[in-house]
């Protein structure tokens, strides 16, 4: 049971540098003046799988962390990490949301939605690293 989190999670972080790939490429393309072309039909449908699989993946990690514990937080900064990462990643998937419907000249939108995204890659990648570290202590415990 306690393999689905880090296989979940480790799936979905992937999928969200993908997706950043695909929004930096609409940065080059706006503001570089690059001539790249920005696939945002698969930037929205990659984003929303991303945010989605990552919350989903989040509320298992605490029900694994009950399950094999009886109890959230034992894993200190890692179910820490995990909801600091909540905000930027409510703050992307609600811009998005609305950006997909009103997106013409909403340039502060656009920024907020940008930075937004760059603000869940230190935490998506601590919860990288904190969440190997206790996979192998629980590997290592067996």
């Amino acid at each position: 049971m306690f393999i689905l989190h880090p296989v979940i999670q480790t799936l979905s972080v992937t999928l969200m540098f993908y997706t950043l790939y695909l929004g930096i490429r609409r940065f080059a393309s706006l503001h570089l003046r690059r001539s790249i072309t920005f696939n945002r039909k698969k930037h929205i449908i990659t984003g929303k799988i991303s945010i989605i699989s990552l919350t989903a993946g989040g509320a298992g990690g605490f029900i694994t962390a009950h399950i094999l514990w009886g109890m959230t937080f034992v894993t200190g900064c890692h179910g820490d990490a995990a909801l600091f990462i909540t905000a930027p990643l409510a703050a992307v998937f609600s811009t998005g949301l609305y950006l997909k419907r009103n997106g013409k000249n909403r340039t502060s939108l656009i920024v907020l939605h940008g930075i937004s995204g760059l603000l869940t890659i230190i935490p998506a990648l601590f919860l990288a690293y904190t969440g190997a570290e206790i996979l192998k202590s629980i590997i290592n415990a067996v």
